[in-house]
């Protein structure tokens, strides 16, 4: 299903240069979390290029407090690309950290045209998409239904100063205790 496969719970070694392309749509229905052989694992660390290339992942579970970030990537390194994905029907339970269900966190990274849905929920930093972002960010969509404390928005849990959003859309609900937002829950942090 992927022209390079690297599906696992640990870091992808040595991605910063590597090209990733969905070539089928993937059904994560098998992997439901009931147990140990059943579950799937977040990418805990990714930095390379990922085309999703028009395709579509779908019933993605990550069990609760399965590590400190949360998604199908825990966290997208530097100079991570994402682009031409969707992302369905998503259930990602509470991390000890981030929670989205693209990604928990992002450093300095580019995302194009990418749809989630499902549901996302977690403590601090909770978004739709994602829980904490920096980067050039542009054509995102997320209808996923979001439940956090704290920095909870329905796209983006965090959105850092130094990061560029264009053409941001959430329509789910979200439910929080304090900076919580339709689209980001925080803006600006980092300034």
């Amino acid at each position: 299903f992927i022209d390079r496969g690297f599906w696992g719970e640990n870091t992808v070694s040595g991605d910063s240069n590597k090209y990733f392309r969905l070539s089928a749509d993937i059904n994560l229905s098998a992997y439901d979390g009931a147990c140990p052989e059943t579950t799937f694992n977040s990418i805990k660390s990714f930095s390379g290029n990922f085309n999703g290339n028009g395709r579509t992942i779908s019933n993605l579970v990550v069990p609760k407090y399965r590590f400190y970030q949360s998604g199908l990537f825990g966290t997208l390194g530097y100079n991570a690309s994402v682009y031409n994905l969707t992302i369905s029907n998503a259930t990602i339970h509470p991390a000890t950290g981030y929670s989205g269900i693209l990604a928990g966190a992002t450093s300095t990274v580019t995302l194009t045209n990418i749809t989630v849905s499902g549901s996302v929920s977690g403590g601090s930093y909770v978004g739709g998409m994602l829980g904490s972002a920096q980067g050039t960010l542009s054509n995102l969509t997320s209808s996923a239904t979001v439940n956090g404390w704290t920095n909870t928005g329905g796209l983006i849990g965090s959105l850092a100063s130094s990061a560029s959003l264009t053409k941001g859309v959430a329509t789910g609900s979200v439910t929080g205790s304090s900076r919580i937002g339709g689209l980001i829950g925080q803006a600006g942090y980092g300034s």
